[in-house]
Parts: structure tokens; C-alpha cells; sequence
């Protein structure tokens, strides 16, 4: 007979085996018992198999007699095996195990499955022997993973209500990582999202993690840390341990302490991922699909939530822009018909003194003021987009060269402005008005920068912009532009501006 896998192959070095008695009623109670029976010697060898051990583990009884019950365990857990049956010898007691905690046998075909054990120490001859009876616990895994998955759907169905009110980050950050550490039952849980600029990975939320500890939570996207790598990782990540972790060099202070352990998965709307989910665990534990599975419908619900937030954010601000160019382009037209009264008297009034130098001068600057009036009307009333804008191909050099001089105006003598026309510049097509509003506008925000003065400059030149930057810019072709550079070296926007 072909020897079976895993059997024991220093039979010879261990003692004569115990001879089972065979009593016709001792065979029969062993049979007739539901569960497989096992006798084991308390050097490992199976001294008796029953018939529900072949109907589990496929092998026959006369397989399995003299071999070491190690061939009904998976190999990685051998040695493991052998040291807690040592353990056991030295203080045999009734036993159930399997009960709260997950045993793995092994069958004929090397498949896998949970079992509960039982064990029972027995003396036979005046010899000490124990009696395992092992059952099938592949229904209670079954029933044990419903009842995790229907948890997991509770907890989803509460976290989306939760974060389907939600208005704010804050109100997302204080509910996901919570939720998140409530289902897994993760040590500490953190939720980071991408700043504007998408350059890092910002701690918004945690639970279970020292408050002193949160401001070194932010990651760059560069990939040299774990927040990073798993934002681009199509699937959950699974990280050993962080302490050990050679995949990563950019660590916190979270890694040099508990927990070790994490599982981590992007959060993606439709324009891509938007951050990240992370729980951390003390424990050492291994991660199911249904695991992966509710991260995946938790960052669904999280990466929803943001997205929603963000746009009713967008249309917040849409309708106040709206609300401003209604009240510009009220004032405006208003303002714009009291100019065309002005423009026209005094154009009634020059053609009365034609040749009375006295008086056409200040006339002839009135006259001006009120179009340049007009004009500033024209621009509110593009604003306010009760204007069509006008693009045409307009050179920017001679555009810029001719606005430096209401530059130095508006800047004052304590900033010095320093021009550099890119040569032979293209045209470009664009409305003059809103290309000389755009510049005022990045003149006016480098002054306020230089309250004490400074050194501005305005440099023009093209660029062609290529795919990777119509990415992030969906408003934007690839083409090739007319750039305008307006730089100065004052003190810069704070964090709280520049966030915006």
C-alpha cells in the first residue's frame, strides 16, 4: 500500500504501540459516534481510527494507524502542533477546542477546512492515551461569515446615513474612521484625503490615535510611504507590520508604537482617488474577502461623500458669483446709462467751443475720464457676463507694455516693476478687457504681499501644455499657449489661503 503524505518516519525509534481492545461493543460505540475518533498515543502516533474519519478526512482507518496525527494538519503548522502536544502530555485534561477560535485540519487532497476538537485523556492497559473527537466545522465558518457580513452591511447602511447629511469634512472625518475601527475591531483608524494641490496626504480623521500625534499623520504623495502606496494601489493593501516594513522609508511616529498591523484602500470618485482609508491592529490577524469587501463599500460611501460635499461647495460659490455679477451688472448698466449722458453733453459742449483752447483742454481730459468710465463699465458688464466677451488676437507684449504705466500708479514708487517681453511672441485670441482685468487682478494680490515694498515681475512667453496637464485641468485642451508670469518677492499667501 502506497504510504500516505506526513506520515511519521521514525516509527521505529518509538515504543511498541498500545494494543486497542476489540471488543465487539467497544468497536461499535466508537463507530456509531457522529463526530471522527481519533486514539492517539502520547508520542502523536493514531492508534484507532473510526469510520466518520475517512467520511471527513478521506483516508482509511488502516491509512491512518501508526501514523503521526500531524498527517491531518496542514504542514506549516507541524511544528506548532508537536510543541503544543508536548505541552499537553505533560498535563493531559478534557479539552474542547475549535469553539472560539479557528482549527485548521487538512484532508486526503491536501484541501483545508475548520474543525472543532474535542480531547480526552484515557487510560488503557495502565498506558495514557487521549481520545480526539473532531467535528466538520465548515457549517459554523459558513454561519460565522453571514453573521460577519450582516454586521458589515449594518455597519454600511450607518455610515452611509451618517454621511449622507454630511456638509462638511470634518463631518466625514469624524464619522468614517470610527465607523471603520467599530466593524474591524482596528486599534486606531485614520482617514486621509488629498489637499488641492494633490502634493499630500492629509490626516482629516482619526480614531485611536494620541491627539499629540495627529500633526505628524500627513504624508506626501511621493511613494516612499504607505498612505501614498496604497492610494494607488488598485486593491486593498496589507501591511505586516510597520515597524519591520522595507517597502516604505518615510515613516511617523505612529510606526515606532502600536498597533503594527493595518489594512489600507483608496477612496476614488470619478475623477479619481480622493484619499485614503486605514485601520491599524495590535493583534496579529489575518484579513477575509468580506474584510476587503466592506473596506471597499466603506470608501465607496466615504469617496460619495466627498464628492457630493465638494460639489455643493462649487455650487455655493457658483451662486455667489452669481450673486455678485447680478449686483455688478445692475450697477453697471445703471452707471453705464448715466455715461452715456455724460459722454454725450459733453461731446454737445466741445463742438460749442471748438477753438477756445481754455476750455477744450479740461474738456477734452473729461471727455476722456468719462470713456475710461465707459470702458470700466464695459469690463463689469463682462464680469457680470451681461457682455459677451469679445476674443480677438491681441499682441500680448504691446498689451502688458501699455498697462505698465497704470501698473506703477496702482503699485506705488516703493515697488520697483521690471518687464520681460518673451521675442517674437505669437498673437494670442482672448478678450483685451479680461486680459487686462486678470493681470490688475495678480498686480493688486503681489502689492498686498510687499506692504513694505519690493521688486515685481512681468514676463510673457508660450508653453505648449501636454497631456498630463489636460489631466488635472479639464477646461484646457492640449495646445500651445501665450503665458503671462507675474512673480514678486513678497511674503507669499498663508496656509489658510493658500488651501483655497
Amino acid at each position: 500500500m502506497e504510504q500516505p503524505p506526513n506520515s511519521a518516519s521514525t516509527t521505529s525509534e518509538l515504543p511498541e504501540p498500545i494494543r486497542l481492545p476489540h471488543g465487539e461493543g467497544y468497536q461499535q460505540l466508537l463507530e456509531s459516534a457522529p463526530d471522527a475518533i481519533l486514539v492517539v498515543d502520547l508520542h502523536g502516533r493514531i492508534l484507532f481510527a473510526n469510520r466518520q474519519t475517512t467520511r471527513i478526512f478521506g483516508y482509511l482507518a488502516t491509512e491512518l494507524t501508526g501514523q503521526a496525527i500531524e498527517i491531518l494538519i496542514p504542514a506549516r503548522l507541524h511544528e506548532a502542533h508537536r510543541a503544543h502536544r508536548k505541552e499537553y502530555g505533560q498535563a493531559p485534561a478534557e479539552r474542547p477546542m475549535g469553539m472560539d477560535m479557528t482549527l485548521v485540519a487538512v484532508r486526503k487532497d491536501g484541501t483545508e477546512f475548520p474543525v472543532e476538537v474535542s480531547l480526552s485523556p484515557v487510560q488503557l492497559d495502565g498506558a495514557p492515551v487521549v481520545c480526539a473527537a473532531v467535528r466538520d466545522a465548515s457549517w459554523l465558518q459558513s454561519a460565522r461569515n453571514a453573521m460577519t457580513r450582516a454586521s458589515y452591511n449594518a455597519q454600511i447602511a450607518m455610515l452611509g446615513q451618517q454621511l449622507i447629511s454630511a456638509r462638511e469634512l470634518t463631518d466625514i472625518a469624524a464619522a468614517a474612521p470610527a465607523a471603520i475601527a467599530a466593524a474591524l475591531g482596528a486599534d486606531a483608524s485614520v482617514l486621509y484625503v488629498l489637499d488641492i494641490g494633490r502634493n499630500e496626504l492629509q490626516c482629516c480623521g482619526s480614531f485611536g490615535i494620541p491627539h499629540e500625534l495627529l500633526p505628524s499623520l500627513n504624508f506626501s504623495t511621493t511613494p516612499d510611504n504607505a498612505p501614498a502606496a496604497i492610494i494607488t494601489s488598485p486593491d486593498a493593501v496589507i501591511v505586516e507590520d510597520f515597524d519591520a516594513e522595507i517597502r516604505y522609508g518615510q515613516k511617523s511616529p505612529v510606526e515606532a508604537s502600536k498597533p503594527r498591523r493595518g489594512i489600507g484602500i483608496a477612496i476614488s470618485s470619478d475623477d479619481g482617488p480622493v484619499g485614503v482609508l486605514l485601520a491599524r491592529f495590535q493583534d496579529e490577524r489575518s484579513f477575509s474577502e468580506d474584510d476587503r469587501n466592506f473596506l471597499r463599500s466603506a470608501a465607496s460611501i466615504v469617496g460619495s461623500a466627498i464628492k457630493t460635499m465638494r460639489a455643493e461647495d462649487q455650487l455655493r460659490h457658483a451662486q455667489q458669483l452669481e450673486a455678485v455679477g447680478q449686483l455688478t451688472g445692475g450697477i453697471a448698466h445703471d452707471f453705464n446709462n448715466l455715461l452715456t449722458v455724460i459722454l454725450g453733453n459733453l461731446q454737445m459742449v466741445e463742438e460749442d467751443v471748438a477753438g477756445n483752447a481754455a476750455i477744450a483742454q479740461p474738456l477734452e481730459a473729461a471727455i476722456r475720464a468719462a470713456s475710461s468710465g465707459a470702458e470700466l463699465t464695459r469690463k463689469l458688464l463682462a464680469f457680470s457676463r451681461r457682455q459677451a466677451l469679445r476674443p480677438r488676437p491681441v499682441d500680448v507684449n504691446e498689451h502688458v507694455g501699455g498697462m505698465l504705466e497704470m501698473i506703477r500708479r496702482a503699485l506705488g514708487e516703493r515697488i520697483t516693476i521690471l518687464a520681460y517681453p518673451a521675442p517674437n511672441l505669437p498673437l494670442a485670441l482672448a478678450d483685451p478687457g479680461q486680459l487686462e482685468t486678470a493681470l490688475l487682478n495678480l498686480v493688486v494680490n503681489a502689492r498686498d504681499a510687499m506692504p513694505d515694498g519690493g521688486r515685481l515681475s512681468i514676463e510673457t512667453g508660450t508653453r505648449l501644455l501636454d497631456d498630463n496637464f489636460v489631466e488635472r485641468a479639464d477646461d484646457i485642451g492640449a495646445n500651445r499657449f501665450v503665458t503671462i508670469a507675474v512673480s514678486d518677492n513678497g511674503m507669499g499667501m498663508p496656509s489658510e489661503v493658500l488651501k483655497r
